[in-house]
């Protein structure tokens, strides 16, 4: 049994040098407390626009 409690977090980011924009990011945190967890993401992503 893992005992490996406690804050995580990721994070990505994508940029398109050719364009110059951004094309997509995220980022997220997670805490385990053992008996729960709790996770928040945040996602943003370029869609086409023509």
């Amino acid at each position: 049994m893992a005992t490996n409690f406690g804050w995580s977090a990721l994070a990505s980011y994508n940029y398109d040098l050719y364009k110059r924009q951004d094309i997509e990011s995220m980022i997220g945190a997670e805490y385990d407390a053992g008996c729960w967890t709790a996770q928040m993401m945040f996602h943003r992503l370029q869609l086409a626009t023509t």
